[in-house]
């Protein structure tokens, strides 16, 4: 409830009141992982990107596989400008769960972001063969493709959009 309460505060620009709250919950060990994932995001809104990392890390030295978190902490990095460590948090986000549909959007927009376009196509293919979200990720493939003059098969994925776009708008 007091974190609830913090973000609450954080909202209105009472960002004081709102880190008391979690000083005191560092003070007196309340974090859970739900405060800690909120603290380091109010944290990273605000620009403190190396206290919100601190925060992020302590969450996930409890519980490493915490999605979420790892996809924060990729925010944080890439924020930071650590394309890095930023790929290797978001390359273990997928490892958790290869079909996340944040993940491998992220993932993607990450690729394409840093103009690695060969590195997001793979990603795109297994969302499409997957049937998830193919409009979005057949659109991006085709993005790279064009990026990287792959004029291989590229009928083939533009056909693909127009059939996805013809469903949709049907």
């Amino acid at each position: 409830l007091r974190s609830n309460y913090a973000i609450f505060l954080s909202s209105c620009g009472f960002l004081k009141q709102c880190f008391d709250i979690y000083k005191e919950f560092d003070e007196k060990k309340l974090h859970t992982s739900e405060s800690y994932l909120n603290y380091s995001k109010i944290l990273h809104k605000n620009k403190f990107y190396n206290q919100a990392l601190l925060i992020i890390n302590n969450l996930l030295f409890e519980n490493d596989k915490n999605l979420i978190a790892i996809r924060h902490r990729f925010l944080i990095y890439k924020d930071l400008k650590d394309t890095v460590n930023a790929e290797k948090d978001i390359l273990r986000a997928h490892k958790l769960d290869n079909l996340d549909i944040v993940t491998n959007k992220t993932l993607v927009e990450f690729y394409v972001d840093n103009k690695q376009f060969h590195k997001a196509i793979p990603y795109c293919d297994s969302m499409i063969s997957e049937n998830i979200d193919a409009l979005f990720f057949i659109m991006m493939k085709i993005n790279c493709k064009i990026h990287l003059a792959l004029w291989k098969n590229l009928s083939k994925d533009l056909d693909f959009f127009k059939n996805k776009i013809d469903k949709n708008i049907t």
